[in-house]
């Protein structure tokens, strides 16, 4: 229906491998040019965490990114994380390959 891979084939790779190959089929199905968007999105969102994490460990922030501290700097390291990896993910699933 959706267009997803066979399941009995990906069922031994590791979930992260999984979600790629899902989001990667997903993709497929979007235009091309929504493609290259999202591409350009997970990109800013991986270069940003990437960059607030560095400049946190030399002690500045981004100043959009300053309330994400405001839980703590053990949830807003968390946070930066989560979108460093959102990103990563985003660019990987939307540069992939056919999965068939």
């Amino acid at each position: 229906m959706w267009g997803f891979p066979n399941t009995n084939r990906i069922l031994h790779l590791p979930l992260v491998h999984r979600l790629v190959l899902y989001l990667g089929a997903w993709v497929k199905k979007q235009n091309m040019r929504q493609k290259g968007w999202l591409t350009v999105i997970g990109f800013v969102m991986f270069l940003f965490g990437f960059l607030s994490i560095v400049l946190s460990m030399v002690g500045v922030q981004l100043q959009f990114m300053v309330w994400l501290d405001h839980f703590g700097r053990g949830w807003g390291f968390l946070a930066r994380l989560i979108l460093l990896m959102a990103g990563l993910l985003i660019v990987i699933s939307d540069r992939s390959g056919p999965v068939d």
